[in-house]
């Protein structure tokens, strides 16, 4: 991911919190019916642009994020207020809200950071040309490694597609386990119609014994 300079730090830190949100794929989308051509083109370059900056955004908000949480998770601070030490956990929170970012928005930055930097230099370009709520939707702990791979393969380049994939896995997985349960019952009730045919044996011996 690019190095933030420090010169650049306050262009950042004075940016809206709003851009490091994923788009809320709930908003219905923009009507442009009764538009004429002009207006239509100059709004959809206003998105790209948008859409553009907001990707360059999100990946070097994370690196100054994850920076900032190194640096303090690897000190111990002081808290002025009463003089005992703090969790640097704590130190890290108040530090994202005092630069107005939310704790869960920083953590999700901070699983992007984690994603980038381990991703080659190619799949870091990929990932970094991502949308948003695809870039954070990956970077997912939760997130299966095949559809990570190929969001920094390029194979899936939008949330809506990632979306479509992971249901496709939910559903396979379900039948999996449905199956693996069937064959579960199954094997237990061979194992049960077996114990009662040796039950069953042993009781037809122990009569003819006692004959």
């Amino acid at each position: 991911a690019k190095k933030i300079l420090p010169e650049e730090s306050a262009s950042c830190a004075d940016a809206g919190p709003a851009s490091l949100e994923a788009k809320d794929m709930n908003v219905p989308a923009f009507d442009y019916s009764g538009l004429d051509l002009p207006t239509r083109d100059t709004l959809h370059w206003a998105e790209k642009e948008i859409g553009e900056a907001r990707r360059d955004y999100i990946a070097r908000i994370a690196q100054a994020v994850s920076i900032a949480h190194d640096a303090l998770c690897a000190t111990v601070v002081q808290n002025l207020d009463n003089g005992k030490f703090t969790k640097s956990e704590e130190s890290f929170q108040r530090w994202c809200e005092s630069v107005g970012i939310k704790r869960s928005t920083a953590y999700n930055l901070l699983q992007v950071q984690a994603l980038l930097s381990g991703s080659t230099p190619e799949e870091q370009a990929t990932l970094e040309a991502a949308s948003p709520s695809l870039l954070y939707a990956a970077a997912k702990p939760s997130a299966p490694a095949e559809l990570v791979q190929a969001v920094k393969d390029g194979d899936i380049t939008s949330h809506k597609q990632y979306q479509e994939a992971l249901a496709e896995i939910r559903a396979r997985d379900a039948k999996i386990k449905d199956l693996l349960e069937m064959s579960e019952a199954a094997d237990r009730r061979a194992a049960e119609e077996q114990r009662k045919r040796k039950e069953a044996d042993e009781a037809r011996i122990a009569a003819e014994n006692k004959v």
